[in-house]
């Protein structure tokens, strides 16, 4: 009876440490070098989501994440693309360059992006020139612009239940349920996402990269499609990611269109711009987005 005492103590504290092994082998701070397959999206349908992954449109995304077990309550973070210099070619040979200084505000059930938009108005000149910096005082135009979203509810996880004492749950790959807080009012869906970078229970993490992704209605629960782990083996360490928000393109329409001024001369478009500013806008659409991630890591099994 002692020898089954000792036995069992020692199998717990091997079960315990395993989860422990594979968040030493697997950092998630260190970076990975390279990824050798790309996103896999089993979704292929429409959404907003895509439009802002599949293209380089400048956008603002203001989110929430909380990183099971460690942060329930969850952070605020920014991603921001294509916020830099950029320089746009007319109709007549003009150059303009634009630059965005920004700020994006959390107030509670909005999240709103306070844009300052430069522009500066370069004449029909070679390449090389077209590129040089531009300094602060050089730039001819600026324009204020505020735009407001409604703020992504945050993603609770319900089940599997991840918690201090069960920090990576076991999951059978066939019939895998997840449940977490609806929102009745997202019509853009959850986006999931299995990530694998190559830990196992066992053994040296391998050099590899996988991550599959669909789309789930946002209604609190979903039985996962065993696609979404194609390629991942048995005791994999695999990270789900959990992914819902709201996301509009800001064209600036309005009664002017642009496409009836480019070819104006330069000190006529900055007074045509001051008389409308939306055309800047016109000149580089942008999205602004609010989303809400969850993140838990759990062990895959395939073989019971």
């Amino acid at each position: 009876m002692q020898t089954f005492k000792i036995f069992t103590i020692m199998k717990v504290k091997i079960l315990f440490l395993l989860p422990i092994m594979a968040l030493a082998a697997c950092n998630p701070t260190e970076p990975i070098d390279k990824i050798t397959s790309p996103i896999n999206i089993l979704f292929k349908g429409k959404s907003p989501y895509l439009d802002w992954y599949l293209s380089d449109t400048e956008a603002f995304i203001s989110y929430s994440a909380r990183m099971y077990p460690v942060d329930t309550i969850g952070q605020s973070y920014e991603r921001v693309r294509g916020a830099g210099d950029n320089t746009i070619t007319l109709q007549n040979g003009t150059k303009v360059t634009l630059r965005d200084e920004y700020t994006l505000k959390n107030n509670g059930d909005e999240t709103t992006l306070l844009l300052t938009r430069k522009a500066s108005f370069l004449p029909n000149t070679s390449n090389t020139q077209s590129h040089k910096q531009i300094r602060e005082e050089d730039f001819d135009f600026s324009q204020e612009y505020a735009y407001t979203i409604q703020t992504a509810t945050p993603i609770n996880l319900i089940r599997p239940q991840v918690d201090n004492c069960n920090p990576i749950p076991l999951c059978y790959y066939d019939n895998f349920i997840i449940e977490w807080n609806e929102d009745a009012a997202n019509e853009n869906g959850v986006v999931v996402i299995a990530e694998w970078t190559g830990c196992t229970m066992h053994g040296h993490p391998q050099a590899t990269y996988l991550a599959n992704a669909t789309l789930v209605d946002d209604t609190g629960l979903a039985t996962l499609d065993t696609d979404l782990f194609e390629g991942i083996p048995d005791e994999a360490s695999v990270d789900l990611w959990l992914i819902r928000g709201n996301i509009n393109t800001m064209t600036g329409e309005g009664e002017v269109s642009l496409g009836e001024i480019l070819e104006s001369s330069p000190e006529r478009l900055q007074e045509i711009l001051a008389e409308n500013p939306e055309l800047l806008i016109q000149l580089q659409p942008f999205m602004l987005g609010s989303g809400a991630v969850t993140h838990f890591s759990f062990f895959l099994i395939r073989e019971l």
